[in-house]
């Protein structure tokens, strides 16, 4: 028997991808798309992780935010090895935050989401950097919603608004 209708590659809308929930995706996968931890939100607050992708969010903080210094330098040593050094003269970690949030937008239902208040967060399930923020869905009714991740990226030396993530979840 085949999977006769059944897409080959759906559209990201009618898919549930496990690998945006934290509760789903196995202990030892990656993931460099936007999460949350479950797809029930049960107490009126959707918590969001967005990574950092350094190869796509450094160009577009860098086209939005030009005179913005850098956190860290990378650099190459005599043997080879790589050196991470904290670049602290000058940079101030708000402005970084500001302008790495800038290059996001949340919505909820289609609708913005009005300047979500983003942390710089390290998450332990995914080894990974990003911005975490907590978003207040308590007006929500019990129910199927959609949360929608947007991102800014450089394409064709052009900075546009690129979907990243569409991410079902049920409001208890």
């Amino acid at each position: 028997m085949s999977d006769t209708y059944f897409p080959k590659a759906p559209p990201a809308h009618t898919t549930l991808n496990p690998g945006f929930y934290d509760g789903l995706r196995a202990e030892d996968a990656l993931s460099d798309a936007p999460g949350i931890p479950s797809r029930y939100v049960g107490n009126g607050f959707l918590e969001l992780f967005i990574p950092y992708l350094p190869e796509e969010d450094d160009k577009a903080i860098e086209a939005l935010c030009p005179g913005l210094g850098i956190a860290r330098t990378a650099g190459l040593t005599l043997e080879g090895a790589v050196t991470i050094q904290e670049n602290r003269s000058g940079i101030n970690a708000d402005s970084i935050l500001l302008c790495m949030g800038a290059i996001h937008q949340v919505f909820v239902n289609d609708s913005l989401i009005a300047g979500p208040k983003f942390r710089f967060y390290a998450h332990p399930q995914r080894q990974d950097n990003g911005l975490f923020t907590v978003l207040d869905v308590q007006y929500l009714p019990r129910g199927e919603h959609r949360l929608r991740v947007d991102s800014r990226r450089i394409r064709q030396d052009s900075l546009v608004w690129v979907e990243v993530a569409h991410v079902p979840f049920w409001k208890e």
